[in-house]
């Protein structure tokens, strides 16, 4: 599977070409494939990205007091949604996830206060390349959830994963057959 997402972004391959793959644990398959095919959002990662912006920023933009409070506010969303689920950990459907006080709401205020939080940082991310790069994060992380949120793609499976410190969106393709119909065709 590394193999063929290499290939798809263009990057290289790392396997020889061949005929025929034999794929051994074959039962596998799915769950595997939807871990290299899927999308996530994690709020592990939104985390993770509001404290490397605090660092990047303490260090290249430290009058940017804008952006500080913005990493709080990102920090506090993406705890908010976690907190909709207590303590229990889970894997449920987008659906059943919906039906759960609040749920959407704070997905909806993670987006809103990502969506500021790259504003800000739009304003600072030419002061140093970390910024720079955690912008880039931004952008991708805004349209990965931007992505989960939008009902309309049908071939998704939108789940959700709860953690005892995290909460991952999920978007898992529904067929993978597709993907490796390109790989053999070329």
């Amino acid at each position: 599977f590394a193999d063929v997402m290499l290939r798809d972004e263009g990057m290289g391959e790392l396997l020889p070409a061949c005929n025929a793959v034999i794929f051994d644990e074959a039962h596998q398959l799915p769950e595997t494939a939807s871990l290299f095919f899927g999308d996530s959002v994690s709020t592990a990662q939104v985390l993770e990205l509001a404290r490397d912006t605090r660092s990047e920023t303490v260090a290249a933009a430290r009058d940017c007091v804008a952006m500080i409070d913005q990493t709080r506010n990102l920090e506090k969303a993406a705890r908010d949604l976690r907190l909709v689920f207590g303590t229990e950990t889970a894997r449920i459907s987008a659906a059943q996830a919906a039906e759960r006080e609040n749920f959407d709401a704070m997905v909806e205020a993670l987006e809103k206060s990502l969506t500021e939080f790259q504003s800000v940082l739009d304003t600072q991310a030419e002061r140093s390349e970390g910024l720079a790069n955690c912008l880039r994060r931004t952008e991708e992380m805004a349209a990965r959830l931007a992505s989960w949120r939008s009902p309309e793609d049908k071939d998704l499976i939108r789940w959700v994963e709860v953690f005892t410190q995290s909460l991952a969106l999920n978007a898992t393709p529904l067929h993978v057959s597709d993907v490796f119909k390109r790989q053999l065709e070329g």
